[in-house]
């Protein structure tokens, strides 16, 4: 059985069946693919700029910055490590299909 896996995962037919791997890999290629995440990024940018302004004047003020705006600053560098691992693996696994043609 698993010689049959794996020779599934080196032709690219394990993404096509409905295993969780193939799901996620799916649900990643379309939320890579369309527009929607861009747009979302593209506030999650402007909401970064306005928590990392306010960090550095209140560090300049003198006042300790308040938790949450730190916390939400590190969520924005979440998304966007997770976004351009995602730009990525998208990016590879289309560059893989297109040399394999």
């Amino acid at each position: 059985m698993r010689y049959f896996e794996l020779w599934l995962a080196n032709t690219g037919l394990l993404y096509a069946l409905g295993t969780w791997v193939g799901k996620v890999r799916r649900v990643a290629d379309y939320l890579v693919t369309h527009h929607y995440v861009g747009n979302f990024m593209g506030i999650v940018v402007v909401f970064d700029s306005f928590f990392t302004a306010y960090d550095i004047d209140s560090r300049a003020a003198g006042i300790p910055t308040p938790s949450f705006i730190l916390a939400l600053s590190d969520l924005c560098l979440a998304l966007y490590t997770t976004e351009s691992l995602a730009l990525c693996k998208g990016a590879s696994h289309e560059s893989l299909t297109v040399e394999a043609v």
